[in-house]
């Protein structure tokens, strides 16, 4: 009885030097993040700025009032100019044989900037193909999933490749929903839904340099078939080639992206990128000069055999009771009436 009695004395006192700590709701630091990439190919060149949040939120913060330039080392700038929030843009294009950097003035006074890269060549994109399939898949809780899917393939080759590549498909999504006729009074428009989707994958490929023509496919997104695809769909679709040091960045990214929970994991960790502070405080993210090919696949109701029908249906089909978005599409989350430059 003793003994029964002392275990349960030792039990309880191990707990009572146990103090009660409490920490702030919000102790995190705010971190800039950088995203941002240059070339000397034509079209609107974007390097977003934001500010890291806590954990128990989803979404970054935009940096804006920012002053954002690309300079080369003769010093020669290329201002970028807030488009929108955290967003700065520009239409000048880099100059094949020269090397730039990214410099900009934050709005707490401190500056930021990366390494200088040379401008590599570009690798291009010739066709992207689509077929409709039913995919097999486990889903987030382990169960297996089939679904009616319809999945991009890129084709891209280069007749000479004198240099390493080092490549990465990127993209960009768009869809659009047509309001139906409401009243007599009642002129229907389009709205625009921009990457309302998680990135796919990363895809990574290195090619050494070789004589002779080389060209790969790549399957580069899976959607869903359901009524984003039935109006019109775009998928606009860049391959950017990287130098080698700022391509080690993506590697890293993706070991992390693929990991399967094994022992050998890397361990999760804020991946640093090329980007330092005059101050000493911590940056993540990259600016890269890359090279860039684009190509644009357009898709609809009439490229694949489906019987889904558009978010306000089609004459005659109208879906009941009909949402109130079908007359006024800008009640849908993401929506805008901004179309994208390469819409029909």
């Amino acid at each position: 009885m003793m003994r029964n009695l002392s275990f349960v004395f030792l039990f309880f006192s191990m707990f009572s030097c146990i103090d009660r700590i409490d920490f702030p709701e919000d102790q995190s630091e705010s971190i800039i993040v950088v995203d941002g990439t240059f070339s000397a190919s034509p079209g609107m060149h974007k390097i977003k700025l934001s500010s890291s949040i806590p954990v128990n939120r989803q979404v970054n913060e935009p940096v804006s009032q920012a002053k954002v330039f690309v300079e080369d080392k003769s010093g020669n700038r290329i201002p970028f100019f807030e488009m929108k929030e955290g967003s700065y843009e520009s239409q000048t294009q880099a100059v094949v044989g020269r090397t730039y950097r990214l410099y900009a003035e934050l709005p707490d006074g401190r500056t930021i900037r990366s390494n200088f890269q040379e401008v590599p060549d570009s690798f291009q994109i010739t066709e992207i193909s689509h077929k409709d399939t039913l995919a097999t898949f486990l889903n987030e809780s382990g169960s297996t999933q089939r679904q009616k899917s319809i999945e991009f393939f890129a084709v891209a080759k280069n007749e000479l490749i004198q240099e390493d590549f080092h490549l990465r498909f990127h993209y960009e999504t768009a869809y659009q929903v047509l309001e139906t006729v409401c009243s007599p009074f009642h002129t229907p428009k389009a709205c625009y839904f921009y990457n309302d989707e998680r990135p796919f994958d990363l895809n990574l490929f290195e090619i050494e340099s070789q004589t002779g023509a080389v060209s790969f496919e790549s399957l580069v997104l899976r959607r869903e078939i359901d009524y984003t695809l039935t109006e019109i769909f775009g998928l606009d679709l860049y391959l950017y080639n990287y130098n080698k040091e700022e391509f080690e960045y993506w590697k890293q990214l993706k070991q992390l992206f693929d990991q399967s929970g094994n022992i050998t994991d890397a361990i999760p960790a804020r991946l640093k990128g090329n980007i330092v502070a005059d101050d000493g405080s911590e940056v993540l993210g990259q600016f890269a000069v890359v090279g860039k090919s684009r190509k644009i696949k357009l898709i609809g109701n009439s490229d694949f055999p489906t019987n889904k029908l558009p978010f306000c249906g089609i004459a005659g089909l109208r879906p009941r009771p009909l949402p109130d978005e079908c007359c006024d599409c800008l009640g849908l989350k993401g929506a805008t009436t901004i179309k994208p430059d390469y819409w029909p």
